[in-house]
């Protein structure tokens, strides 16, 4: 079900706590309002095979204070899902993202939303790809999970840019189809690479 691959999906793994609370319900500073064409990315595999996906943001904002992100949250609706893998004949793109909508993975009848809740943002010191380390509430699949992952963020006149990509296991979600390995070929990696490509505005 997850460009031709046999490996499972690399990079740096995001840590994975329990749910945080946030501090505050409007986060100190200035509202950006999340810019269109920003989006959540995705890529799952197979031992044979992998697939990618975008998922467009619908809605969001990050907070800036003193030359800091203070906080914010973005989330996507999982019917503006879209499957970019190279190759792929249109009508298994439609099957292929009917089958992630259902419940053996995002169930998105009862869960129709993935949202990210920002909880912390520090400077990152001695790596030259990203400059913070996030810490956010990630909520999918009914579930939430607190995770920290290092994002290159630009601080721009007016605009704020936040760039990552990292693992994260969806079994942390309760999204276990066909992970078990006896199944050969058939069964899937329980690792997803997410990528975040956002960009944010006054």
């Amino acid at each position: 079900m997850f460009a031709a691959c046999n490996n499972a999906p690399e990079g740096d793994t995001a840590e994975v706590a329990k749910e945080e609370t946030v501090a505050l319900e409007t986060p100190a500073g200035e509202a950006y309002a999340i810019a269109e064409g920003s989006k959540v990315s995705f890529y799952g595999a197979t031992p044979t095979h992998g697939q990618n996906g975008d998922l467009p943001l619908e809605s969001g904002s990050l907070y800036v204070s003193d030359g800091k992100i203070t906080g914010g949250s973005v989330s996507v609706k999982l019917d503006n899902m879209v499957i970019t893998s190279e190759g792929l004949e249109e009508e298994k793109k439609s099957d292929l993202k009917e089958h992630l909508l259902g419940a053996d993975f995002f169930d998105a009848a009862a869960n129709p939303k993935i949202k990210f809740e920002i909880t912390g943002a520090e400077v990152l010191e001695g790596d030259a790809s990203n400059t913070h380390t996030v810490s956010g509430n990630l909520t999918m699949h009914g579930k939430t999970n607190n995770i920290s992952f290092p994002a290159k963020v630009t601080l721009e006149e007016g605009r704020v840019k936040a760039a990552a990509d990292f693992i994260v296991n969806r079994k942390e979600w309760d999204m276990s189809y066909k992970n078990d390995e006896s199944l050969g070929d058939k069964w899937i990696y329980d690792e997803i690479k997410l990528n975040f490509d956002i960009t944010a505005t006054k």
